[in-house]
């Protein structure tokens, strides 16, 4: 992601540290690169968590990394329709979101994702543990998400569905 103001990487970052304080076995990553990097790291050494809390940088293949977390935690303060959301809805990542942008279109709280509203940072906190904490919630929700990527976001069925839609159209009547 982009480590600037938009993307809420230092909400992201109180989340992370608040979260370390009350589990000492968790390990946070924070992917990208952008103006406020230097910023973050500063912090996360202030807060004395640099070997609990790793900002490795872009990442070419961020999907490898997405595999890997326990939760995806989007802390955008606004957005559009994230690819990463999708990518981890496709890889079984549960997901714990802000409510912005085209978020909410894509996933329903409690159903495929656990939503926050926009700059609730306490409650995308408290959503964030419950997803670290809940195994069977965060199996319900992974479920759940990759049926919708599936039927709505998958390449194959957007591709059939585009093909029933220009046979229903038929000849254009300027042909």
């Amino acid at each position: 992601g982009r480590l600037s103001q938009e993307k809420g990487p230092d909400l992201f970052l109180e989340l992370a540290i608040s979260l370390c304080m009350r589990q000492p076995e968790l390990n946070v990553v924070l992917l990208g690169e952008g103006p406020q990097r230097a910023e973050l790291e500063a912090r996360v050494a202030a807060a004395g968590l640099s070997a609990r809390i790793h900002l490795p940088g872009y990442q070419q293949h961020a999907s490898e990394w997405l595999g890997a977390l326990s939760a995806l935690v989007l802390s955008s303060r606004t957005e559009g329709t994230p690819m990463v959301l999708l990518e981890a809805m496709q890889l079984g990542t549960p997901i714990a979101a802000f409510a912005v942008g085209g978020i909410p279109d894509i996933l329903a709280h409690e159903e495929s994702a656990l939503l926050s509203p926009a700059g609730d940072l306490a409650h995308l906190t408290a959503q964030a543990e419950r997803l670290l904490t809940d195994a069977a919630l965060r199996q319900r929700l992974v479920e759940r998400a990759r049926q919708v990527q599936r039927e709505r976001f998958h390449l194959p069925s957007q591709a059939g569905l585009w093909d029933q839609l220009y046979r229903r159209a038929g000849t254009p009547s300027w042909h």
